[in-house]
């Protein structure tokens, strides 16, 4: 938090990006020091706000009460950029805006609609760009989420080593997953529990003559090239697959750890009626049900209604079966 104080914001109150944020292969847009980074000003708003509950939670008042408020600044900066239905993903040094409707090349970025709604930015613009995102960037039939469209190619811009990549490989246009399920994310955080889950369906029902990989583990990047359309990277790739497993766990089933007690809050799509969860911890099981009526749920836990107020799992005073320690 501090080395981003210390680096300054550029000239629309954004992060600067420097020699590239996530995307590193974005490592021109602001080679010159004055690029900035919309994804990377929410995700900043996002950690300020998490060190500033830390910081108060040690007693740290007056430094909690400074993050808290540069993260306030952060989050206005980034929601300022909402443009053509989205946010922007930036600014080159010469103050042209990247991921923009009019743009020949990237005119929207996945990355940038999703943390809009981590970092808690207004909800109409948040639920309008992340629409346009699903709409945009996703091809259900080949089972890709792109991470921007279009692709740099021969566009007049110079966003960095990404244009290396030929059209719709790896992060320039093709889909990255770590991007996708994020974007899942927060489709299930807005609301919309079968646009998430049709993308999840995609990543785990392949055709093998079109993906060309191994079915029962994630790839990194699915292709959206010419000639390659719908075939897997670079598989194996344990951060995507650490994701799809949070989002389906956390976000769609609602298994949630919070402060040493566990949470049930589903958010399930339509075709899922039903679902039952085993959680297992310390040689102890917690036995989980939920039933799914248009989205009201009736959970149980342990063949009792579940009440909202979370169960200790720390301390093994309740809910352990079989005699095992929760």
């Amino acid at each position: 938090c501090e080395l981003i104080i210390r680096r300054g914001f550029g000239a629309h109150g954004l992060c600067k990006i420097l020699d590239g944020d996530w995307n590193d292969g974005m490592d021109m847009v602001g080679k010159e020091g004055r690029g900035e980074s919309v994804w990377l000003t929410f995700f900043a708003s996002i950690v300020f706000r998490h060190m500033a509950d830390l910081c108060r939670s040690l007693g740290f008042h007056v430094q909690s009460e400074n993050y808290r408020l540069t993260s306030d600044i952060l989050k206005k900066s980034a929601e300022a950029t909402f443009s053509g239905g989205w946010y922007l993903r930036g600014y080159y040094d010469d103050g042209k805006p990247l991921g923009k409707r009019e743009n020949e090349e990237c005119k929207i970025d996945s990355i940038s609609q999703s943390f809009a709604q981590f970092a808690g930015a207004d909800m109409i613009k948040t639920k309008t760009a992340i629409f346009n995102a699903y709409n945009m960037l996703f091809d259900e039939k080949y089972g890709i989420l792109k991470l921007f469209t279009p692709a740099f190619d021969k566009g007049p811009e110079k966003p960095g080593y990404i244009k290396r990549c030929s059209p719709g490989f790896r992060e320039n246009g093709g889909q990255y997953t770590h991007g996708a399920l994020w974007l899942c994310k927060a489709m299930f955080e807005t609301g919309e529990p079968d646009w998430a889950y049709r993308i999840i369906k995609t990543m785990t029902e392949k055709n093998i003559d079109i993906y060309k990989a191994e079915p029962y583990v994630v790839a990194a990047d699915v292709y959206s090239a010419e000639g390659s359309y719908g075939r897997a990277g670079w598989t194996w790739y344990t951060g995507s697959a650490g994701w799809l497993y949070r989002v389906i766990t956390e976000s769609m089933l609602g298994i949630k750890i919070k402060g040493g007690r566990l949470y049930i809050e589903p958010c399930l799509p339509g075709e899922i009626e039903s679902c039952h969860i085993v959680y297992r911890a310390d040689g102890g099981e917690i036995d989980i049900r939920i039933k799914n009526s248009g989205g009201e749920y009736k959970i149980q836990v342990d063949g009792k209604d579940y009440d909202k107020a979370g169960y200790d799992i720390l301390s093994g005073k309740k809910y352990a079966l079989n005699g095992g320690k929760i």
